[in-house]
């Protein structure tokens, strides 16, 4: 339980997001009125806001007791229902985008900002957006060594962190190595430059997580600010936070907060 406050380095309400985490988690777990399922996935959401959702007891245990089962099914029935699945980083497409050594921008940031583990010691980030940036700064932070940042945009208001160089209207076409990522293509204008890196960090936008909202015949509608796709309009469902579109960490708290 913390979804992304488990990595997150800003700080809420003068504490590392992780602590406000965990203090939360423990006054909800401490609720008489509330129960808590971690480990559980809602896999369907059916007439009369029944939901479906399958709890995972024992599969992650090294020792197992007999007197309990190793999963259990629940049926939820609801009378209102909030969606606060977040958002998923979406990839970019380019030559040899599977090489090891190649992973979304949030992935790179949990890793240095979780467990302090560098995915390569020198980076390419390729972005369309914002995150590629925020990924930068995460590295940078944790001592990091960044070769590039390729934007694909030709002009934002996003900046580096200092003496990371910026590559504003270019892509990344391909990439070289064998066991790993060795070195990326990068294209602007026309001409190709090969810079030599060990990993490569990628941020496509992102994908509010809304397929729990569609399943019962409800169709995407596509925000064109957002580029992306929001849940349609459903009663019984509230959608809060990144499910919503709403990206940003307090805001989409308040959002959660103000539909609770």
């Amino acid at each position: 339980l913390g979804g992304t406050l488990l990595w997150e380095p800003t700080v809420l309400a003068g504490e590392a997001p992780f602590v406000f985490a965990r203090r939360v988690v423990d006054e909800l777990r401490n609720s008489p009125n509330l129960t808590l399922l971690p480990r559980t996935t809602v896999f369907g959401w059916y007439d009369d806001n029944v939901f479906g959702a399958v709890e995972r007891v024992q599969k992650h245990s090294a020792a197992l007791d007999p007197a309990r089962p190793m999963e259990r099914l629940w049926r939820i029935v609801a009378k209102r229902a909030i969606l606060a699945t977040g958002a998923e980083e979406r990839p970019l497409v380019f030559g040899g985008n599977d090489r090891p050594g190649i992973l979304t921008a949030s992935a790179a940031s949990t890793y240095a900002n979780r467990f302090g583990v560098a995915a390569g010691k020198s980076f390419a980030i390729f972005t369309n957006g914002s995150s590629g940036y925020r990924t930068a700064r995460d590295l940078a932070a944790q001592g990091v060594g960044i070769v590039a940042l390729i934007d694909s945009r030709a002009a934002s208001a996003d900046s580096a962190p200092e003496g990371v160089r910026v590559l504003r209207g270019g892509s990344v076409v391909d990439t070289k190595g064998r066991h790993r990522v060795r070195a990326v293509v990068a294209d602007r204008g026309g001409f190709e430059e090969l810079i030599a890196c060990d990993a490569v960090a990628m941020s496509g936008g992102w994908s509010p997580v809304i397929h729990l909202a569609c399943q019962r015949g409800g169709r995407p509608v596509w925000s064109e600010a957002l580029q992306a796709f929001l849940a349609p309009d459903v009663g019984g469902l509230v959608m809060a936070g990144g499910a919503a579109g709403g990206y940003r960490l307090l805001g989409g708290l308040g959002d959660g907060a103000g539909k609770a």
